[in-house]
């Protein structure tokens, strides 16, 4: 066989193989399908996109790449409802956060007045400004709720003290306290 001849049939055998490779699911179209299924689930459960992707081909290591994405389509298809959990529990963790900063934003616009009172009617006062803003944000005001936020606030301003620099108008500049309503 002429070196020619040799040339022609190994491109066609070479061409032959990626139409077999294609037709069996190694194309870009389904791994392309893959990674994008793999990264919903990965950003689903809080997973490196490699570690989905190595899961995945050892539970199903028989799957070309087409059915590979197809499992891993119908696998981010069926836990959608994940997506508004997730949401759910940013937008609690928001205004968890928007409770805890405005309530320190209104101790620090009472402290003058809370400084004159006693040490039992200051925990009371300040327990008050924290159940209002959880109420403001439509949040349980339970026990344990109220006593952490006001542990929190309680050890940044003993913090603060203890270093002798109580600046709280600089602590007010700082939280920015400016932008509560």
């Amino acid at each position: 066989m002429s070196p020619f001849r040799r040339a022609s049939v190994v491109r066609r055998a070479l061409l032959g193989l990626v139409c077999v490779a294609i037709v069996s699911g190694c194309g870009g179209a389904a791994g392309q399908r893959l990674k994008d299924a793999v990264r919903i689930i990965a950003t689903r459960t809080a997973t490196a996109a490699d570690d989905v992707e190595t899961a995945l081909r050892s539970k199903f290591p028989t799957l070309n790449e087409t059915q590979l994405a197809e499992e891993a389509e119908a696998a981010a298809q069926r836990t959608t409802w994940v997506d508004s959990l997730i949401a759910r529990v940013a937008a609690e963790r928001a205004k968890t956060a928007r409770a805890v900063h405005r309530s320190t934003c209104r101790v620090i616009e009472s402290w003058d007045f809370l400084v004159g009172l006693s040490e039992a009617d200051q925990v009371s006062e300040v327990e008050a400004i924290i159940v209002t803003e959880l109420r403001s944000q439509g949040l349980p005001e339970n026990e344990k709720t109220v006593v952490d936020v006001f542990a929190g606030i309680a050890d940044q301003l003993e913090a603060v003290q203890a270093t002798g620099t109580l600046d709280l108008q600089s602590m007010y500049s700082d939280l920015f306290c400016i932008l509560e309503p």
